[in-house]
């Protein structure tokens, strides 16, 4: 009698391990959520069990394994793309890394001053959570304020970067932010490095 109980608490606990692994999410599916998925969903993942440092396994790129050598993006940076702030802000709760890079030595915060319409938010969020503000990419040695600089018409992030102590002066691919600025007609970004101390 014992061994049949014990057969069938066996069998129901595989059953039920079964299904639940049916259910589970791959690292593709997990970035995709983080990238469109309310926050209720990348929740209930990040409860599930996904992984909230995975990258971008970027099959695409010939060899789909999981490494940084390739594109590498993680699913911070994903949820970079979420129209919800809230998904980002989980991430960083539940423990992704806010200084991990991809393949070219990019961070989320890289990402995030990139993205032309930029919220503020998001980088507030990154930086409050540890985000490195002078960390070198790999692609030419560009840092956040350099990206931002390029990328921006608008002081807003600039000025959100210099408050948490990027190096003003910083020459990535040869050029300063300022010389970026200059060279990329953003006035509003030049007067802000000049008022700033940028030479």
């Amino acid at each position: 009698m014992l061994k049949r109980i014990t057969l069938l608490i066996l069998v129901l606990l595989s059953n039920f391990l079964f299904s639940i692994s049916a259910f589970a999410m791959n690292s593709q599916e997990f970035l995709d959520l983080c990238a469109k998925g309310s926050l209720a969903e990348v929740k209930k993942a990040i409860a599930n069990g996904a992984d909230v440092n995975t990258i971008d396994l970027n099959p695409n790129e010939g060899k789909g394994i999981a490494t940084r050598e390739y594109l590498g993006q993680t699913a911070l940076m994903f949820a970079l793309g979420n129209k919800d702030l809230a998904v980002l802000t989980e991430l960083i709760k539940a423990g992704a890394d806010v200084n991990a890079t991809d393949g070219w030595c990019s961070t989320a915060l890289m990402y995030a001053v990139q993205n032309t319409g930029a919220d503020t938010a998001e980088i507030k969020e990154l930086i409050k959570a540890g985000a490195n503000v002078n960390a070198v990419d790999c692609q030419g040695g560009g840092t956040a304020l350099t990206w931002a600089a390029y990328w921006n018409k608008e002081p807003d992030i600039i000025i959100e970067l210099l408050k948490a102590g990027a190096d003003i002066n910083h020459k990535g691919e040869g050029q300063t932010a300022l010389e970026i600025a200059k060279e990329r007609n953003h006035t509003k970004i030049v007067e802000l490095l000049i008022k700033a101390g940028a030479k």
